[in-house]
């Protein structure tokens, strides 16, 4: 007689929540119940690799000796002999970075303490600090302050032409330079030998002294509306005029020939340190908030401007009002870094990053810049600078370093809190297996269930060897209180870890964190199982008769 042996039966599977890819950045607007499952409701000094995961932030390394205030802007000069200078003002000079020095520059001084911007215009580098007339920095290290130039306080190269504003008694006022002579020249007549204006002196020309020609290019943009110009950029053809409270766009002809458009008053830069080229796009922060300035579907040749920062609103509304003109902001490397004050500070102790990629907001609290620069070295590669507002420093951000110049950078990620969709049910919530594509060091998981309150912390290391399938052998090992063993790796590859919850709440939310030097962690995603309460299971101080 033939044995009938029971058909096994398969467990139903639990209920999960999967979390892949969890790279969609801060949002701290709304409740952290209703943000999108891979957005943080909470993070400090992270970034996003490969697909959109998690992972700490890059390093910095502070670059050459010899400066001994903080220093006031970065400019690169690229001359035509192949020659490349990595410069900033320290204190009342201008210094390049020799070597590992930082060494000064004579010929023409500077008011300590003022904001500095740097343009290069035609194998020559012009340094404004809206205090002395330009300065010009020739291709062989000769600085200069022409007579000829004005006490602007910025400038772009547009067209062979230097546009420059930013002049304290002339708040309204751009200025063109004379292409037939050289860019520093604001005080000739234009190329046409015509002129726009047929009076100008120091009054109109505030820090020039030498005037020749039958007029000189300047050009008020609705002068007397007290909103003066704030910054300048170039996109796609045309300058873009930044006011506080108002933008515009401008186009000069061939012989220097303006027409001005106004863009929107809707909104304007707080300054000029603050607005960069982003691919096809203008970013800049506002008293509003960041936005972004570029053409829109359906609005053939009409440049738009829309907000880019709402789900970090918060962050934003924490900016020192009074601080605010001082904001700095670069594009490199697919990510948009702007650095501001907050509350108290007088000095730029936040920096936000926006991950063009995986349109992201991350946020680091070490990267304090007062102005930011990219420099290409003889080699090709490719370097990002900061100098810092709070110490006689400059730093270059490195990618795949994980030290704050040799101290820790305390990283973390919060998740969202989730209530699987059904806030008004309790969940027993069983277990949340995180799979890490790497941990190098250490890393701490936390979970927290209503109200924050936390119901497990616990921290694995890349040194931490369990034999045996994780799910059979945790319980002994360090994540439950076990020893464990450990190896000779220093790193840890695609490796799920399950930790054991067995909580009862509505929410749970995961708290991923490292506080070490030179470590690092990166997540690829995670899965939280859980079963449902009944309806029934409800607390009865929630209770309403």
């Amino acid at each position: 007689m033939a044995v009938r042996i029971p058909r096994r039966r398969t467990p139903a599977r639990l209920p999960e929540i999967t979390v892949k890819n969890p790279g969609k950045g801060l949002n701290n607007l709304v409740s952290d119940t209703l943000i999108n499952d891979a957005e943080a409701s909470d993070l400090n000094n992270i970034s996003f690799v490969e697909s959109g995961c998690i992972a700490k932030s890059a390093g910095i390394q502070s670059v050459g000796t010899g400066l001994s205030n903080n220093p006031k802007g970065m400019g690169v000069f690229y001359t035509v002999a192949g020659n490349k200078y990595l410069l900033t003002v320290d204190g009342t000079s201008l210094k390049y970075l020799n070597g590992s020095t930082w060494t000064a520059i004579s010929g023409a001084s500077f008011t300590a303490n003022k904001e500095v911007n740097f343009t290069q215009c035609d194998n020559n580098l012009y340094i404004w600090n809206g205090q002395e007339a330009g300065a010009q920095l020739d291709s062989s290290l000769a600085l200069t302050r022409p007579t000829t130039t004005i006490s602007a306080s910025f400038s772009i190269w547009y067209q062979g032409f230097q546009i420059a504003s930013g002049v304290a008694t002339q708040p309204n006022r751009i200025y063109v330079s004379d292409n037939t002579t050289n860019p520093g020249d604001f005080t000739n007549t234009n190329p046409t030998g015509t002129g726009l204006y047929s009076v100008y002196d120091g009054t109109t020309h505030p820090g020039a002294t030498t005037f020749a020609g039958s007029g000189a290019n300047y050009i008020d943009i609705n002068k007397g509306d007290g909103d003066k110009i704030t910054g300048l950029a170039k996109y796609q053809g045309v300058v873009i005029i930044f006011k506080e409270r108002s933008v515009y766009q401008l186009s000069l002809s061939a012989t220097g020939v303006p027409t001005i458009t106004q863009v929107t008053q809707a909104t304007g830069a707080v300054s000029h340190k603050s607005i960069d080229n982003v691919e096809n796009d203008v970013f800049y922060l506002s008293r509003k908030g960041y936005y972004v300035l570029g053409n829109e579907p359906n609005y053939l040749n009409t440049i738009r401007s829309n907000e880019l920062s709402n789900r970090v609103n918060p962050i934003i509304q924490t900016i020192n009002p009074a601080q605010a003109m001082n904001a700095a902001s670069i594009f490199s490397e697919f990510k948009f870094y702007s650095s501001f004050a907050t509350g108290g500070n007088d000095y730029n102790n936040q920096t936000l990053i926006y991950d063009r990629r995986y349109l992201a907001w991350s946020k680091v609290d070490y990267m304090t810049a007062n102005a930011w620069t990219e420099f290409i070295d003889t080699s090709g590669n490719r370097h990002l600078y900061f100098a810092d507002d709070n110490s006689a420093k400059v730093y270059e951000v490195i990618e795949g370093n994980y030290s704050n110049n040799g101290t820790a950078i305390n990283s973390y990620w919060i998740s969202k809190s989730f209530d699987a969709n059904q806030f008004d049910e309790y969940k027993r919530w069983l277990d949340v297996t995180i799979l890490f594509r790497q941990i190098s060091g250490s890393v701490t998981v936390t979970f927290y269930a209503d109200n924050d309150q936390v119901v497990k912390s616990t921290s694995i290391s890349s040194d931490t060897d369990f034999s045996g399938s994780i799910g059979t052998t945790l319980m002994g090992s360090p994540i439950f209180g076990g020893t464990g063993t450990t190896s000779s790796t220093s790193t840890t590859n695609n490796v799920p870890y399950r930790f054991k919850v067995n909580t009862k709440s509505r929410t749970l939310k995961i708290k991923i964190s490292n506080n070490s030097d030179n470590q690092n962690f990166i997540v690829l995603g995670f899965v939280i199982a859980y079963v449902p309460y009944n309806r029934q299971s409800w607390p009865s101080s929630l209770k309403i008769q």
